[in-house]
């Protein structure tokens, strides 16, 4: 692993959970859980948005590979990323959670697919927004496909979790097509819950 990611903050716990939140409509009113193996700080961030903002496809593949080698995750039906709108995967020219998710599935012999849902609204970047915002700006943006699978257990994965919202978003959509257990892995979580 590269030589700057040797002062990385580990989650201290690795494994949290994310409350409910009526602002995303958790219509059960569950709690779920998450592995994050790391904190969102220093040279990670600053990894990470280079990812992100600057199209840095050999970090994303170097992340990955981090996160795969820092947790031990549940033994899920499937694996899935976060999806990303068609407007702004065609402006990143990657979705960085389904690269994540590729790595973390092969790594642990598991399927793994992108098309299980979609991202049917082009919304205004999370990192942008307050926590109240985040949620809101997360209202009814994911779509199970119609071909998707009759599933029981599903991993979401993506690269950093602020308040949850993203993956709450994404667990309702599951949660709704009756998907019984579902978890989520992300490779960093910020310090404190925003």
């Amino acid at each position: 692993m590269d030589e700057r990611f040797s002062q990385i903050e580990p989650a201290n716990p690795p494994v949290f959970q994310i409350e409910p939140n009526n602002l995303t409509n958790n219509l059960t009113q569950q709690s779920y859980l998450c592995w994050a193996p790391f904190i969102y700080s220093g040279p990670l961030a600053i990894a990470i948005r280079k990812m992100k903002y600057r199209g840095n496809i050999q970090m994303c593949f170097q992340l990955a590979q981090m996160l795969a080698q820092n947790i031990t995750i549940p033994a899920a039906e499937c694996v899935v990323p976060v999806p990303l709108h068609k407007n702004r995967l065609q402006h990143r020219g990657f979705n960085q959670s389904w690269i994540f998710a590729q790595v973390l599935a092969q790594q642990n012999a598991l399927k793994c697919t992108a098309s299980l849902f979609t991202r049917i609204k082009d919304t205004l970047p999370q990192a942008s927004l307050n926590a109240s915002e985040r949620r809101s700006n997360l209202k009814h943006v994911m779509q199970l496909k119609k071909s998707t699978p009759r599933l029981t257990s599903v991993l979401v994965v993506d690269d950093v979790l602020t308040t949850g919202a993203t993956l709450e978003a994404a667990f309702q959509c599951l949660k709704q097509q009756g998907v019984s257990q579902v978890w989520g892995a992300v490779l960093a979580r910020t310090p404190t819950p925003q």
